[in-house]
């Protein structure tokens, strides 16, 4: 029997007309963003059920809507959504930034990943990327280190039983409910290539709440945004157009050159050529045609195909069935597997057991 959570539809990851609408509405010019915001206000029903990702959105819909100078009676719930999630990134930030401190007093090279850096240096304002968790890296063969102290500092994990070589992070959550996830491979993509040193050795310093680390360099960042948006899960976190744009912005004068050698170097060019393009097309984002050329130039393997793929079934395709699932399994695990040949089928075998039985989501 197929568990549950694998029964799930997965839908695509891109945004719906309503996810389209506020994200024009925060990032479009002021013509578009407010007649953007207009069609959306008004179909809005505050009674019905609400997009999880539409609310993630919300503090930066706010910002913006507060520039503009727009004047609706929907603009005090926005302002109280972006209060909460400026109150709840303090303290997930003070928390974690405790754990953070003590990985360093230990000597661990650390490398914070996706939305802190986002929040606290992309984003106008920290409260406008909301956050449930910090993920943090540290290098592979000192992983083990890394999770006693984490328990050590009253951190606690419901997948402390897995086998770590099967999965890439694992995440922890403190008293309080905030969330740290411990990476010791940036992206499940990058699990056992030797591409991943270029996470590291690109860095650049960054201060944490006080807490010296680093953070991915920005071509390395917009891969990783695209990459770890465009994916099969459960919950698509279309918020990565948000972050996408966000980082565009900020650095108008991007590598592009980087941005897609790293592509290529992770076998990635499919899913970062349809994220650009899309951003480029529907958003007019800043993205240079000849990096788009470069990348779609370059020949997927079959794994990335199959990847591309699973990425980008809607609700009712392939993705939440069990034609597809054994896919996802199998493209997952020839981005680590060691052995190879015919000594891969059993590693698979075990692998797939691990992953189905102790209910490792797809996207983490």
């Amino acid at each position: 029997m197929i568990p549950a959570h694998w029964r799930r539809p997965l839908a695509g990851p891109f945004p719906t007309v309503a996810q389209s609408q506020v994200l024009t509405a925060i990032f479009a010019p002021e013509a578009e963003a407010r007649s953007a915001f207009g069609d959306w206000r008004s179909r809005l029903d505050l009674e019905g059920p609400f997009d999880a990702e539409v609310f993630r959105l919300l503090p930066s819909l706010y910002l913006r809507l507060a520039d503009l100078g727009i004047e609706d009676d929907l603009m005090p719930r926005l302002k109280g959504v972006y209060r909460h999630a400026w109150v709840r990134n303090s303290q997930l930030f003070h928390d974690t930034g405790k754990a953070l401190a003590a990985l360093a007093r230990a000597g661990l090279p650390t490398l914070v990943l996706k939305g802190a850096p986002l929040a606290l240096a992309s984003y106008a304002k920290p409260g406008a990327r909301p956050m449930d968790d910090l993920d943090v890296a540290v290098p592979k063969e000192r992983r083990e280190e890394a999770l006693r102290i984490l328990q050590a500092e009253g951190w606690t994990s419901p997948h402390r039983h897995l086998d770590p070589r099967s999965v890439h992070a694992m995440p922890f959550r403190n008293a309080r409910g905030n969330g740290f996830d411990l990476h010791w491979h940036i992206l499940k993509e990058t699990s056992g290539q030797s591409s991943e040193a270029r996470f590291w050795d690109t860095a650049r310093p960054f201060d944490f709440n006080g807490v010296p680390t680093r953070m991915v360099d920005p071509p390395l960042a917009l891969v990783h945004v695209l990459v770890h948006g465009l994916r099969a899960n459960p919950e698509p976190p279309v918020r990565w157009v948000a972050d996408v744009l966000t980082l565009l912005r900020r650095d108008p004068d991007l590598d592009w050159d980087s941005l897609v050698d790293f592509a290529r170097a992770i076998r990635a060019t499919q899913r970062t050529r349809l994220g650009l393009a899309f951003v480029r097309q529907r958003f007019d984002a800043p993205v240079p045609p000849e990096a788009l050329e470069a990348l779609a130039a370059t020949r997927p393997s079959l794994a990335e195909r199959a990847e591309t793929a699973a990425a980008l079934f809607e609700t009712r395709g392939l993705a939440g069935n069990a034609i597809c699932m054994p896919v996802i399994l199998l493209t997952d695990y020839l981005r680590q597997a060691d052995q190879s040949g015919l000594r891969r089928v059993p590693g698979f075998v075990q692998y797939a057991y691990r992953r189905m039985v102790f209910h490792w989501p797809l996207g983490q």
